[in-house]
């Protein structure tokens, strides 16, 4: 069935983990409304899910169809930056709550429309890194592909992934800093303590993946030297497994919080003995 049988095999798994975790994740977001901090978390799962679909699709007709080759490329970046926005988010509503406000939302960086906070400035940082990532996969996918155009492809996403690794490195150095100077701790805060080694190395494997022949899932080399077994492991382990893992453990903040915080504890009995009286 599968051109590509190790990829075809991980793709399905994890197309069935992500149906899960989003499964979960619109429970979540049903409870806590669209506009809480869980929903980027929901959207990275409809992401990741179209992700897999198109990882099996390229599975099956390997480099016969580039458009799932384009696609899986294209859809694992996406879901990688809402993850590291997700992650952003999450840390600023830490803040907001127990402060009222954020100092990553405070504008004081001059823009070109005024001034703007560093929360904005993370946003904007992801338009470059995201036309970089994906031009350089469609480069790679085309047919008469040069050597001028594997060159440009490897500076564009090396470019890109050095972005993505920045941010994290900025958001995780905040979470720190507003862990131990801050000494805002709480269930939250330790889970976003928790995931930083993740997603760091997520983007860690990002550039490692440019510069590491078997590592490097973006050139069609890489499947014709008849390392595609090799690739698959690297890309689930270090690139989708460290993704699912932070993802998961964001969304699942909602029940830490419900059974860890005895605001929210008190808020969940009232609302149980008012079903009851009804």
């Amino acid at each position: 069935m599968f051109k590509d049988q190790s990829l075809g095999i991980a793709a399905s798994v994890f197309l069935a983990l992500f149906v899960l975790y989003t499964v979960n994740s619109v429970f979540i977001i049903m409870k806590n409304g669209l506009k809480s901090r869980f929903t980027s978390l929901g959207v990275y799962g409809l992401i990741r899910i179209g992700g897999q679909i198109a990882g099996i699709g390229f599975a099956i007709n390997g480099f016969s169809n580039t458009s799932w080759f384009i696609a899986y490329i294209i859809l694992g970046a996406e879901g990688f930056i809402m993850l590291i926005v997700g992650n952003l988010i999450f840390l600023i509503n830490e803040h907001n709550n127990a402060w009222g406000s954020s100092y990553l939302t405070k504008k004081f960086i001059r823009g070109i429309k005024g001034k703007m906070g560093i929360d904005r400035l993370i946003h904007l940082l992801v338009i470059p890194a995201n036309v970089c990532i994906i031009y350089s996969g469609v480069l790679l996918s085309k047919d008469d592909l040069t050597a001028a155009d594997a060159a440009k492809s490897k500076s564009l996403r090396t470019a890109g992934v050095i972005i993505l690794l920045a941010q994290i490195v900025l958001i995780s150095a905040f979470t720190l800093h507003t862990f131990f100077v801050a000494k805002l701790r709480n269930p939250v805060m330790y889970c976003l303590l928790f995931i930083m080694p993740f997603i760091l190395m997520r983007g860690i494997y990002g550039i490692l993946a440019v510069y590491v022949p078997s590592m490097n899932y973006f050139s069609y080399e890489t499947y014709l030297n008849g390392n595609k077994t090799l690739v698959t492991i690297f890309e689930y382990v270090l690139g989708t497994t460290m993704e699912f893992i932070t993802a998961l453990t964001l969304m699942n903040t909602h029940w830490i919080k419900r059974y860890t915080d005895p605001k929210v504890s008190a808020s969940n009995s009232d609302e149980s003995l008012e079903k009851d009286v009804v």
